[in-house]
């Protein structure tokens, strides 16, 4: 079930999906579609980008976002079951000097291609949330009901239906010297749900997180 929960309930972004700015612009406009939605929180937002047939590729930047971000640096998650190749192995820094690359590539059989991403800010604590890999909106509202940080951690609350057992993926700079580096580490927390409704609330610090 990639776009709900075990009960059936929608997980879904904040608004529907429409088509990036530069697509009403025929001179500029990427070939195929690219479509952006957001979910939004008091903290942060995150936004679930959509490309169909983007044969000739697209530099996706900050000024595709809307809204547009509160944060320099996103970072870009592909979905693990959505799309057709080529995918990023692992996620990819986004700024407005290092855009993202949108490319789709036909495969035989296959009347579309198509991927989705996931971008979501790099926080000053070093830690950015990715959500499940495995749905099509990775980060829901209907899914995270709180996330909250601090210099040094992240916190995010998170609800489902009782019985029912999830991924949650996070990645985090790596210190090197007392200094962040350029390299992306991941952290795949699991968390089994025993309570509908009941709030889990995962905590990420330096290099590691636990559910608390």
């Amino acid at each position: 079930m990639v776009v709900c929960n075990k009960r059936g309930d929608l997980l879904h972004p904040s608004r529907a999906a429409t088509p990036i700015d530069i697509m009403y612009s025929p001179a500029a406009a990427p070939s195929g579609q690219v479509w952006a939605t957001h979910s939004a929180w008091p903290t942060i937002t995150a936004w679930t980008v959509l490309a169909v047939d983007v044969d000739q590729g697209y530099n996706f930047t900050l000024d595709d976002l809307y809204p547009s971000s509160a944060f320099s640096t996103l970072v870009a998650y592909e979905s693990s079951i959505i799309g057709t190749e080529p995918r990023p192995h692992a996620p990819q820094l986004m700024t407005k000097q290092e855009p993202l690359l949108l490319r789709t590539a036909a495969q035989q059989g296959v009347e579309h291609s198509f991927r989705v991403v996931t971008l979501s800010p790099l926080l000053p604590c070093g830690w950015a949330f990715l959500g499940e890999a495995d749905k099509v909106v990775a980060l829901s509202p209907q899914r995270v009901s709180t996330i909250t940080m601090s210099p040094s951690q992240l916190t995010v609350s998170v609800v489902g239906v009782a019985g029912e057992a999830t991924i949650f993926a996070f990645a985090y700079l790596a210190r090197a010297g007392g200094n962040f580096s350029a390299t992306l580490e991941v952290v795949s927390v699991p968390v089994s749900f025993i309570i509908s409704g009941a709030p889990i609330s995962i905590q990420c610090a330096d290099n590691a997180c636990k559910i608390l």
